[in-house]
């Protein structure tokens, strides 16, 4: 008996059903849960199709593809507010194949311009970016990492030098407090802070309440933490993260930027809460997520502006190493081809003006 396909348009229900229990089997990344899915497709806005499946063989699920089929550019893609989805999800080979064959066989059918794809660390262990062997056009960039089974003392060492004395000054010290919302600690009001400091650092609304709302959902589902700063003036800012499986996911972060006088390190004390938390947790990859780039212009799709670099570099600071961050686009029509070469070419002659 050779695979089959369980596709989530002709069944939701039970494609989630099984999803999670695939995904829980196999220790999959949060991408992968369909509340995350759900998540996706409120933050999208624009997926006209979610043509995901499911792979079985022999009565087994062996392969998960995430498909969202989203109006983007003028044109029709495979990606998830304009970025790449998450690469299918598979056991072996043969139904590595098999779900990059139904991709193609999708994308051609449903007219899509082109297929925005990404390795997930955690779950695609590759040396080398197996995209390529399926027609992706090579589209990788960098991710800053910490590798949690690192002990205490090697951690604190790759801290950069003038990071250290601002995570001791304000950790729990100094009228800052640190207040850790899980599963096991709930508190609604404190999610509603982050969601109201998320527009106002922006300066206006940059998702849909529902967002926020699938996000509580994952956090009672033990699938979130937020880290919170708190002082005598109120909550200074808050740091989001996703996890599952063995890895996690520094996903948002957001600051009062009417506390921005008060000059306080964010950003370094709550990551470096975040790293002793999910240590103590058992997790052993923390990722700190794009941008880590180190330029303007590192690659195809590979882009950072000022405001990134600045990230970026926070990130090196605080990360145990760097890691390729596998991603591809494979193009089914010359427009879409033309679209990114367009934004490849504006983004150097940017970069080369403000040298």
């Amino acid at each position: 008996m050779g695979l089959e396909f369980l596709h989530r348009e002709i069944d939701p229900a039970a494609f989630d059903l099984e999803a999670e229990r695939y995904c829980r089997r196999r220790r999959l990344d949060f991408r992968y849960l369909p509340r995350f899915g759900a998540y996706s497709r409120a933050y999208s806005g624009t997926i006209e199709r979610d043509a995901s499946f499911l792979l079985h063989e022999r009565g087994e699920t062996v392969g998960l593809a995430l498909v969202p089929i989203e109006r983007c550019d003028g044109g029709l893609a495979v990606s998830i507010g304009g970025n790449f989805a998450p690469a299918p999800a598979v056991d072996g080979e043969h139904a590595e194949r098999a779900a990059f064959s139904r991709i193609d066989e999708i994308a051609r059918a449903s007219g899509v311009g082109k297929v925005a794809l990404h390795a997930v660390l955690s779950t695609h262990p590759w040396s080398w970016n197996r995209l390529r062997v399926y027609g992706f056009v090579d589209g990788s960039g960098l991710d800053a990492v910490v590798d949690l089974t690192l002990d205490d003392a090697a951690l604190w060492r790759t801290v950069r030098k003038s990071y250290k004395a601002l995570i001791n000054k304000y950790s729990d010290r100094n009228g800052c407090e640190t207040v850790i919302v899980d599963a096991a600690s709930p508190n609604r009001d404190l999610h509603e802070t982050y969601r109201v400091l998320h527009a106002k650092c922006s300066g206006r609304v940059t998702r849909e309440k529902t967002t926020f709302d699938l996000q509580y959902e994952m956090l009672l589902e033990g699938n979130a933490t937020l880290f919170v700063l708190r002082c005598s003036d109120g909550v200074v800012g808050c740091a989001y993260f996703l996890q599952h499986g063995a890895a996690v996911d520094y996903f948002s972060m957001v600051d009062d930027p009417d506390l921005a006088s008060l000059r306080l390190p964010v950003s370094h004390v709550l990551v470096w809460a975040a790293i002793g938390y999910f240590k103590a947790r058992g997790f052993s990859l923390l990722r700190l997520s794009p941008p880590a780039a180190f330029s303007p212009v590192e690659g195809f799709g590979d882009y950072c502006d000022a405001k990134g670099l600045g990230i970026a570099h926070f990130k090196h600071g605080i990360a145990t190493g760097i890691a390729t961050a596998f991603r591809g686009i494979r193009y089914y029509d010359e427009t879409a081809f033309e679209r990114d070469l367009e934004t490849f070419r504006a983004a150097f002659h940017r970069s080369r003006e403000e040298r």
